[in-house]
């Protein structure tokens, strides 16, 4: 019975400290913001944890994070970081952005394969694969996971400003959004990418 309490425990502390570098990340990201036609992007510092846990399942201090408490962990500092900012058209924008990309990690992450020398399989047709996942291919992975994800969250965003403002002029934001995007989404892998290299 003791040996269940502590891996409740221990998979308590893991959702807590996550949610509290979420946060941290998350706040330090409103401080440098990217101005892109007079509209605000984030670089999304907050995804490196959510990228961490998906594709390091396992792994993380020998828990295995489930995705709907990834879910629950993003939208909670969302809530909560919008909470200090008292905006409600912030709110609405980064929780759809942040559900909707969130959705796209997870689907790229169902079938990607962990890493490190005690990895599992994840998804229906991953093989455990050891040390050696820590090579090229699984990072492109986790760069395009990023990336797709970074697209997705701020197509999300110009989507329902659009519907709010009713303002089809909005659309014009798309271009320079998908270069601001991949751009925000390489670097947020690359940090995610250099944790894991450390790590391992």
């Amino acid at each position: 019975m003791s040996i269940k309490n502590n891996k409740k425990t221990k998979y308590i502390s893991v959702l807590a400290i996550a949610l509290a570098l979420s946060l941290v990340l998350g706040y330090i990201d409103s401080l440098l913001p990217i101005n892109v036609l007079g509209m605000q992007v984030k670089i999304g510092l907050a995804n490196i944890v959510s990228l961490i846990l998906i594709f390091d399942r396992g792994l993380v201090q020998g828990v295995e994070v489930k995705y709907p408490h990834i879910m629950l962990i993003a939208v909670l500092r969302v809530c909560i970081l919008s909470i200090i900012r008292a905006n409600v058209v912030t709110f609405v924008l980064s929780l759809s952005g942040c559900i909707v990309s969130h959705l796209v990690m997870f689907a790229v992450g169902a079938n990607a394969k962990p890493v490190g020398a005690n990895a599992k399989p994840v998804g229906a047709n991953a093989k455990p694969v050891g040390a050696n996942a820590c090579g090229a291919r699984f990072n492109i992975v986790i760069m395009l996971t990023s990336i797709l994800a970074a697209i997705s969250h701020n197509y999300t965003q110009i989507l329902v400003l659009m519907l709010i403002n009713k303002n089809p002029k909005i659309s014009l934001l798309f271009l320079p959004f998908l270069i601001v995007s991949v751009l925000t989404g390489a670097f947020t892998a690359f940090v995610t990418i250099l944790c894991r290299f450390k790590k391992y």
